[in-house]
C-alpha cells in the first residue's frame, strides 16, 4: 500500500510505503507461543532453551523490519501526469501512477478508491500536476435526480466463492467420517466430535458468508447503507442529503462494480458492495447503465 503523508513547501510529496510482506508479521503469534512452550518443557539441552529463544527473536526482528512501514519522497517533473491506473485483476489494489514520456512509477496504492482519489487530488491541487480521473469519476447523479431504489450485493466479491468452498469443505470432512466409521470398528467420543464440531463451523462459517449483505438506498433524502445478516439489518451508514455532492459506480471494463464512490462535502467515501448486476439494473439488456444515473427506462 502507498498513502500519501505530507506535501512539502517545495512540491515533493512524502509518501508511506506498506510493504505486502507485513502480512507475514502474522506469524509473531504462533512463533510466540512455540518459543513460551521451550520454557514450559524439560530441556534436552542446556543450550535448548537459549538457542530457540534466540532463534525466535531473530525471526521476530526480520518480521517487524518487514512490518514497518517505509517512507519515500517523490518530486514532481514539470511535465508529469497523474494518471489512474485499471486494475489488472478483479481483487488488484486501485492504483495511481505518476507518468512522464515513457517511464511511470506506482504513486498511490490502496484497496479504497476513496483514499487514492482524495491522495491523488491533494497531490494535483498542491503541485499542479495534472490528474487524468478514471471515466467514472466524471459527472455523476446528484441527490435531487436520483430516483429511490435500493442497491445491494456482496460484502466483497469473493464472498459467494468462500461460502461455497466452506459448505464444500463440510460436506468432504463429513463423507470421510462416516468412511472411517465404517471401516472402524469402535470410534471414541473425541473421534466423533471433532469431526463433527468442524462440519458444524464449516456450515455455520458458509450460512454466514450467505446470508451476509449490503443494501444502499439511494435517492434524494440521501444515502443509508445497511448490512443484512439472516434478515437483520443494521445501519453502518448514514448520509444525509445536505452532505451528499454526487455518486460514482468503481467500474471496470471487465469486471463487475466492486464499490460504490460517495463524494460528501466532507471528502470521497468508498463502500464496498459487490453489486448484483440484475439488482442494480445492469441485467442482460441493460449492461452499461450505471446504477446510480437518473433513473433510466430498463424495459
Amino acid at each position: 500500500m502507498r498513502k500519501l503523508a505530507r506535501i512539502h513547501p517545495n512540491g515533493s510529496a512524502t509518501l508511506i510505503r506498506q510493504s505486502s510482506a507485513a502480512a507475514a508479521f502474522l506469524a509473531a503469534v504462533p512463533l510466540t507461543t512455540i518459543g513460551a512452550l521451550a520454557w514450559v518443557y524439560a530441556p534436552t539441552s542446556p543450550w535448548g532453551r537459549p538457542v530457540v529463544a534466540l532463534g525466535l527473536l531473530g525471526v521476530l526482528t526480520v518480521l517487524t523490519a518487514l512490518a514497518r512501514p517505509r517512507k519515500a519522497t517523490v518530486s514532481f517533473p514539470p511535465n508529469a501526469v497523474l494518471r489512474w491506473e485499471e486494475p489488472l485483476e478483479r481483487d488488484d489494489p486501485y492504483r495511481v501512477v505518476l507518468a512522464e514520456r515513457m517511464t511511470s512509477l506506482v504513486l498511490l496504492e490502496h484497496d479504497d478508491p476513496a483514499v487514492v482519489l482524495a491522495d491523488a487530488r491533494r497531490v494535483a491541487e498542491a503541485t499542479g500536476v495534472r490528474f487524468q480521473a478514471p471515466d467514472w469519476a466524471g459527472p455523476a447523479a446528484h441527490p435531487e435526480e436520483l430516483t429511490a431504489r435500493v442497491i445491494s450485493g456482496s460484502l466483497w466479491p469473493a464472498q459467494k466463492r468462500a461460502a461455497r468452498a466452506a459448505q464444500g469443505g463440510a460436506i468432504f470432512i463429513l463423507v470421510v467420517f462416516l468412511w472411517s466409521i465404517r471401516a472402524e470398528s469402535e470410534v471414541s467420543l473425541l473421534s466423533a466430535l471433532l469431526p463433527l464440531a468442524s462440519v458444524a463451523l464449516a456450515l455455520v462459517v458458509g450460512a454466514v458468508l450467505l446470508s451476509l449483505r449490503v443494501r444502499v438506498d439511494v435517492g434524494p433524502h440521501g444515502l443509508r447503507m445497511a448490512k443484512v445478516l439472516f434478515g437483520r439489518s443494521r445501519v453502518v451508514l448514514d448520509i444525509p442529503a445536505a452532505k451528499l455532492l454526487a455518486l460514482h459506480t468503481v467500474t471496470h471494463p471487465r469486471f463487475a462494480p466492486r464499490h460504490l464512490l460517495v463524494e460528501t462535502s466532507d471528502g470521497p467515501v468508498a463502500l464496498g458492495v459487490a453489486v448484483d448486476w440484475n439488482e442494480s439494473g445492469q441485467g442482460p439488456r441493460t449492461r452499461g447503465l450505471d446504477p446510480l444515473k437518473p433513473q433510466q427506462n430498463l424495459q
